[in-house]
């Protein structure tokens, strides 16, 4: 492989400059301000999430939240709106990856200020479930749902990090054909990909609501980073890579890029519908399976392709990261940022939600663990 440029290399591939500047804090800025305008104007389906752990009762009762899911709704009507200023000549279409370098540094600065702000507030008001280490506390965060006049933080910053995302995505589509006038199959690809995942996202938000993020992880330092830094500045790298190299794929390499993203999909949309029918509606057919679900004791899972692995979504998430960067070639590691990255976060994520749940369920815990052996390949792993 050749050398893999770092982030600081990536940054300065674009025009801007890798400090923060006032262009940065005003398009970032009204970015912000566009998302919660447009999710406070449009419609939405109202539902409530999955009760909170038993610590977070009231009067007795489960605590649930309600959420107004129209994230589709938005992302689509911000796109529209950035494109069609673009064509009009309000702003250039190229603007998000113009000012790549000084909108990832203003929005790393962002990322500390809310973290602190996020930890200091709830000392100081007694509120989240400290421990004796402020690291953890800080990287961990102390809150499960820390809100901000009445705004959801944690699920706002979930639209924040998809619609950015695309956002970048379409920015740096509009660059290679202002520099070239052409638009390369990688370039296509990549983007038909990322554009169709956070589709079926925001389609299936309401699934959301039933995931490990929502119902058990606070928001401190390392989710507010993942969710406002690195989900749009880092899962885009891709495009520097892209943006440069006008050779074309072969049929025969569009082809094989294109069966590993469905397969991956297919096994993650499947896998992720299966859990969530399961926990909206315990005693209904899972998809591409007959009557009642098949559980330990009516409490674990083991139907569908829950009953294969114990994280089959992750696997099907890994083959759609894979594709996503295999357009790029093999010549540089860093285009690959991103599977990397999953692929490390899920499996440590797998290891605490094990240690997580053999405290909870005990001896059920481990009957399940013989019932299911394997955390992502059967018979290897």
């Amino acid at each position: 492989m050749g050398h893999s440029p770092t982030l600081l290399e990536v940054a300065q591939a674009i025009t801007s400059p890798p400090y923060p500047t006032w262009s940065a804090v005003g398009i970032y800025g009204v970015f912000v301000l566009m998302i919660l305008g447009l999710s406070h104007v449009l419609p939405g389906t109202v539902m409530q999430g999955q009760p909170f752990p038993q610590v977070w009762t009231v009067a007795g009762k489960p605590n649930r939240k309600t959420y107004k899911l129209n994230g589709l709704l938005v992302a689509l009507s911000l796109y529209a709106i950035y494109i069609v200023g673009g064509l009009l000549n309000i702003w250039p279409l190229t603007l998000w990856a113009d000012h790549y370098g000084d909108l990832a540094v203003f929005v790393f600065l962002v990322v500390v200020v809310l973290s602190t702000y996020l930890y200091v507030s709830a000392k100081v008001s007694g509120r989240g479930h400290f421990t004796a280490s402020f690291v953890n506390d800080f990287w961990s965060g102390v809150e499960l749902n820390p809100t901000i006049g009445g705004v959801d933080l944690k699920m706002f910053a979930l639209k924040l990090a998809m619609t950015g995302w695309i956002l970048m995505n379409i920015s740096f589509v509009a660059k290679q054909y202002q520099l070239y006038g052409l638009v390369t199959n990688r370039m296509i690809l990549y983007q038909l990909f990322t554009f169709i995942y956070m589709f079926d996202y925001y389609f299936f938000e309401n699934a959301m609501l039933s995931t490990w993020d929502i119902i058990s992880e606070h928001w401190g330092f390392m989710l507010v980073f993942g969710d406002l830094w690195w989900m749009v500045f880092a899962f885009s790298v891709q495009n520097f890579y892209l943006l440069h190299e006008l050779e074309p794929l072969s049929t025969p390499g569009v082809l094989a890029i294109l069966a590993l993203f469905i397969v991956g999909f297919t096994i993650f949309r499947i896998s992720n519908y299966q859990k969530n029918q399961y926990k909206t509606n315990p005693n209904e057919p899972l998809i591409f399976t007959k009557g009642k679900p098949e559980t330990i004791e009516g409490r674990l899972l083991v139907s569908g392709l829950w009953g294969v692995v114990r994280k089959p979504n992750y696997v099907g998430d890994w083959a759609i990261a894979i594709s996503f960067s295999l357009p790029c070639g093999f010549s540089y590691l860093f285009p690959f940022l991103y599977p990397i990255y999953l692929i490390i976060l899920n499996i440590h994520r797998a290891i605490r939600d094990d240690e997580k749940c053999s405290e909870k369920y005990k001896e059920l815990w481990k009957k399940y663990r013989q019932r299911v052996p394997y955390y992502f390949f059967p018979k290897i792993i």
